[in-house]
């Protein structure tokens, strides 16, 4: 493993650690947006916990902290938890902020005494009306204009400040980007950090129209990286492998250093982060031979093209196992798929056998739309609304807040009122024998249903056979009639087989029980690493795709250059040299 050294390098390590969600902006294409809406959910970490990341963070040989949010310049303590960083030994802190805090001079030189050493700033318009927009508060461009403009100040003033600017590129603003970059030249940044939107279960169908393809990215960031370099500013990028851009690597600011994120959602002992700061990201096939390889998390997989996703989804669809008995397919980990792609994983399905598909929502997908607008359901395909209920255990900030009944329930009623009758027998819920699921099915707003017949899919859950009976008699209670309800018990233990004809008895067959389909347990986007939006996992069978060693995915569709010091020497003036780590 070798680590790249630039000999301009003033740090060797960075912790980043997220102080809450709590933000006074509230930007269209956030990752954080919905669960400001949960009200119980914590909106900023305790100081006592910040405290222990911060210690952590110097015992393991960190020497720069980066402090984001949410907003993290609005909490109350936060020129506390500069002053604490830099007497715990901190040789840089940097904060990432929309401004609006830095506007007030007193506030701004106040964090200047308290030891802040870099600041990035949120802009992403060149215009009051483009920026605000996206940012959904007006009056945020002026004050992270007059932010920049303090920094700057202090700047010329002798100040060894840092200054960057953070523009998220999205459809609205990528045709602005140069316009959006000489602006900021124009007020003194000379170095502008650029990133691409990406898609969580918080942001998913707020942010989906201003999704842009990767392409479209690249050729808009490499425009104002190439004008960088003959002006004289610099461009770097985030959540997007430097790669990508080989044909202005002269206009760039590489990586040279570590990054270890604190989210503020991990509630562990410090140092015992959820998954990794590469959570999300896979990687490209000439990766293994690239310079950075240790300093980039790789591609974000929602920004993965389509056709290897589909790829993927073909495959796990392939080596599904089903015998004669077998002809039903719980289609799972679809989410990112639009409505093109999800029909050719349909039809692979088809070809292999498949004579029914049950198609898993859990309120969010990219196909969600492409169903809504075609006003067609194919006569095979019954879409299954997955139900997960509040679940403190998970590591799923959303689920263990609040579960997912909101986004189910939105989606069952946009897919009503544009299909129908249509539906008659073609929709299914499926729900675990609980109280939280009784609860839902309680919803007057699932009353859009009766009439349709949908069919009520349980699943035969470690320990909830005994209470089948008593939630079958509680059906009679719910807002709509229903056309059916089974027992789904994919993959039983021989232990528990007898069980299930038990069951359909003690209800006097109202509920059937169903062990023969096959469910894609394998498809890798399933698994949390990966999974950006998979409440679309039905959880049925004793094979989990949380369960399950985390697959390899490779991105073969984006051709990228691996950045090798021969390349790098050609092109930069700056001198390299290289380190065994």
């Amino acid at each position: 493993m070798y680590n790249l050294v630039v000999v301009a390098s003033s740090h060797r390590r960075t912790l980043v650690v997220e102080l809450g969600v709590a933000c006074n902006n509230r930007c269209i294409f956030c990752y954080q947006r919905n669960l400001r809406k949960i009200p119980a959910y914590p909106k900023m970490l305790d100081f006592s916990q910040v405290e222990a990341k911060l210690k952590w963070g110097i015992e393991n040989g960190f020497d720069e902290v980066s402090l984001t949010g949410g907003e993290p310049t609005i909490r109350p303590d936060f020129i506390e938890i500069v002053k604490l960083a830099r007497r715990l030994g901190f040789r840089r802190v940097a904060v990432t902020t929309n401004g609006s805090r830095f506007a007030d001079l007193r506030f701004f030189r106040q964090a200047l005494e308290a030891g802040i050493t870099s600041v990035g700033i949120s802009v992403h318009g060149h215009t009051r009306d483009l920026h605000d927009g996206l940012t959904n508060h007006h009056g945020s461009f002026d004050k992270a204009l007059q932010a920049i403009e303090n920094v700057v100040n202090a700047q010329r003033s002798g100040i060894p400040l840092r200054l960057n600017t953070f523009t998220l590129v999205n459809k609205k603003n990528a045709k602005h980007l140069m316009e959006i970059a000489h602006l900021f030249y124009r007020l003194g940044v000379r170095l502008m950090m650029f990133q691409p939107l990406i898609l969580s279960k918080s942001n998913f169908f707020d942010a989906l129209p201003l999704e842009m393809p990767l392409s479209q990215v690249v050729e808009a960031v490499s425009s104002v990286a190439a004008e960088g370099e003959k002006i004289g500013f610099r461009t770097k990028v985030f959540n997007i492998p430097v790669c990508l851009f080989s044909s202005c690597l002269g206009g760039l600011e590489l990586p040279s250093y570590g990054i270890r994120t604190f989210r503020e959602q991990d509630k562990g002992e410090p140092g015992s982060v959820s998954l990794g700061d590469e959570a999300g990201h896979v990687r490209m096939p000439n990766c293994v031979e690239c310079l950075f390889l240790h300093v980039c998390p790789g591609l974000h997989i929602s920004l993965l093209p389509q056709e290897d996703l589909v790829r993927i989804c073909e495959d796990s669809v392939k080596v599904c196992s089903f015998s004669s008995l077998r002809k039903r397919l719980w289609l799972i980990g679809t989410d990112l798929l639009d409505g093109s792609s999800l029909a050719r994983v349909i039809r692979v399905a088809r070809h292999e056998g498949f004579s029914k598909i049950l198609l898993t929502h859990g309120g969010l997908a990219r196909w969600h739309h492409s169903l809504l607008k075609s006003r067609w359901l194919p006569e095979d395909v019954e879409v299954v609304f997955v139900h997960h209920g509040k679940d403190p255990k998970t590591s799923d900030r959303i689920i263990a807040s609040c579960g997912n009944d909101q986004e189910i329930i939105a989606c069952i009623q946009e897919l009503v009122e544009a299909q129908g009758k249509l539906l008659k027998g073609r929709v299914g819920l499926l729900v675990s024998p609980t109280p939280e699921a009784r609860n839902f099915l309680d919803r007057q707003e699932l009353k859009v249903l009766d009439g349709l017949m949908p069919i009520l899919h349980i699943r035969a859950e470690e320990g909830s056979v005994r209470y089948i009976s008593q939630f079958v008699a509680h059906l009679r209670q719910i807002p709509f009639s229903i056309g059916g309800a089974v027992l789904e018990a994919i993959e039983p233990s021989l232990v528990r087989l007898p069980v299930y004809p038990l069951v359909a008895l003690r209800t006097m067959g109202k509920v059937r029980f169903n062990l023969w389909d096959s469910t894609q347990n394998q498809c890798p986007l399933l698994h949390p690493f990966y999974g950006v939006v998979n409440w679309s996992d039905p959880r049925l069978s004793s094979m989990s795709g949380k369960d399950e060693e985390k697959v390899p995915i490779v991105c073969r569709t984006v051709g990228n250059t691996p950045i090798t010091t021969r390349i790098l020497r050609s092109i930069l003036k700056t001198p390299y040299t290289f380190e065994p780590t």
